[in-house]
């Protein structure tokens, strides 16, 4: 029940009674639920059961990532984008870059795109190349 009670703490919930949550915590584990439901079907079915506490507590907490790794690839490619080479680029820019690469899930065909992306994009390219034939200038010359 320490658990319980650490959880309530940490996600500082006042419309859950504690001595609520406890007793029903007891109650699911003496009478869990049918263990063939699917993890979504389960923890609803538990929230009816126990409205006014798991009903008001749960949600916080399975909305809850259970890891970190979609973030950690997001950081990821943002050190590939953000380079010294590429350091001048607007934060509109990046942003795009990295919406593009988190979220492709299909080929993008340049044609399909309307004239102003086109633009934008070629202007971006043209940043970029520029960018990196001056550092590339600048580190011959060292």
């Amino acid at each position: 029940m320490n658990d319980i009670k650490h959880l309530h703490e940490t996600f500082h919930s006042p419309d859950v009674d504690i001595d609520n949550l406890a007793r029903d915590t007891r109650k699911l584990l003496c009478n869990p639920p049918r263990l063939d439901l699917g993890v979504v079907e389960f923890w609803t079915h538990v929230c009816r059961m126990f409205p006014d506490s798991f009903g008001l507590f749960l949600p916080k907490i399975l909305c809850l990532p259970n890891s970190n790794a979609s973030t950690e690839r997001v950081f990821s490619l943002l050190k590939a984008v953000h380079t010294p080479v590429r350091n001048s680029l607007k934060l509109e820019t990046i942003n795009g870059i990295l919406s593009l690469k988190v979220n492709k899930t299909t080929p993008i065909d340049v044609n399909d795109a309307d004239a102003k992306l086109r633009k934008e994009c070629k202007s971006a390219t043209f940043q970029y190349n520029t960018g990196l034939a001056q550092h590339r200038e600048s580190a011959s010359m060292d």
